[in-house]
């Protein structure tokens, strides 16, 4: 009996659950299975496998494997990476779907799978989640042959290359980042290491799944601390602070101060449109009425999106948006095939200070209310 068994929850955009004792194999190659047999029902669909860098992951994702092939169907595994790493890649070389093993910002003790369909398109409660779970059978037993071969790739460097594109002609200065012992430091010091003018502060970027030094959700009470510190200490413009897989972040200014993510979704998208006047920006709802009155002054066109990650990373592509943002640090990039990038985001950042000058907490005044 998988020590998943019972024990695993289908969440908005992910399945997860606590790991006891050994990783829940069973589990995986039974969610395998079902993903495989809901995204290509007649077998021989292709799909790529990543993993975080928690203790349960490796196996994790080699169980989920057996699962996929067992249908029929054709693996990559990409290995350790960041959650937005294997989304662009999943889209980017045509895959039937992708699968990150993450527990994402829970504690060290969960794990879990994200799934997505091609383009990246995430599965979702309301948008195919359903399916995968009536398509889970316990216990896992063979009934196909199994695809024998498994192919293993890394796209890192075509990847990183996409992302240091953006970084050329940014001015010297001192970041901070804090990767949380997560994977988010993995891809952020390979896009950061060719520009030396550029001096990255690493703070927490050996990946460890025990997560030693904070929590792997940068939004929990005391995890920006450290971060706060070093950006005060070496007087950095502002810090960055990734969760668990790096999809979404936290974000301090000059003076070590939290600084809504909706604020930063609104100076990145000002940023964005000043070369695209009339260009669709997807939001979640609630967003700050300060925030939205100063993306209508440049003549953007706002779409609020019911629903959450999914939903807003759908309606990236039907609607042809050029960014995105919600309220928990996630920021949608139409040129990463729609897909949530804070490592991304964490360069317009530099880009935008470069650009105009200025502490960070000065460019936020017009997103902010007045007192």
């Amino acid at each position: 009996m998988s020590p998943w068994a019972g024990r695993l929850s289908f969440q908005a955009c992910a399945i997860q659950g606590v790991v006891e004792g050994e990783p829940g194999c069973e589990s995986a190659a039974a969610i395998g299975r079902a993903f495989g047999d809901v995204m290509c029902p007649q077998g021989d669909g292709r799909f790529v496998v990543g993993h975080d860098a928690r203790q349960s992951s490796t196996s994790l994702a080699e169980s989920l494997s057996v699962g996929l092939r067992s249908g029929g169907h054709h693996v990559t595994h990409i290995g350790r990476c960041t959650t937005p790493m294997l989304g662009w890649y999943g889209a980017e070389a045509g895959f039937d779907g992708s699968i990150m093993i993450t527990g994402s910002h829970l504690p060290p003790e969960y794990n879990g799978f994200k799934l997505c369909a091609r383009d990246a398109l995430p599965v979702c409660a309301g948008l195919g989640l359903e399916e995968v779970a009536s398509q889970m059978r316990l216990p896992f037993r063979f009934d196909r042959p199994c695809t024998s071969r498994v192919t293993r790739v890394d796209p890192m460097a075509d990847y990183t290359s996409i992302l240091r594109a953006r970084l050329r002609g940014v001015s010297p200065m001192k970041l901070a980042v804090d990767a949380g012992n997560g994977v988010g430091g993995i891809d952020t010091r390979k896009v950061f290491e060719h520009f030396p003018h550029i001096w990255l502060h690493e703070i927490n970027f050996n990946p460890d799944g025990r997560f030693p030094h904070r929590s792997p959700d940068p939004f929990a009470p005391g995890a920006l601390r450290e971060l706060s510190g070093c950006v005060l200490r070496h007087g950095c413009p502002f810090g960055l602070a990734f969760d668990g897989d790096a999809d979404r972040a936290a974000v301090v200014d000059e003076q070590g101060r939290p600084v809504p993510a909706e604020e930063i979704g609104g100076l990145l998208a000002l940023g964005l449109v000043g070369s695209r006047p009339g260009a669709s920006i997807v939001h979640e709802p609630g967003v700050a009425r300060p925030v939205l009155d100063a993306l209508q002054q440049t003549g953007a066109v706002l779409q609020p999106v019911e629903g959450g990650q999914g939903f807003i990373r759908r309606a990236m592509q039907e609607r042809e948006a050029l960014f995105g943002f919600d309220r928990s640090g996630r920021y949608y990039f139409a040129d990463l095939h729609g897909t949530e990038n804070p490592l991304r985001a964490l360069i317009e950042l530099g880009r935008l200070l470069s650009e105009r000058g200025g502490p960070l907490s000065t460019l936020l005044e017009p997103l902010r209310r007045q007192a």
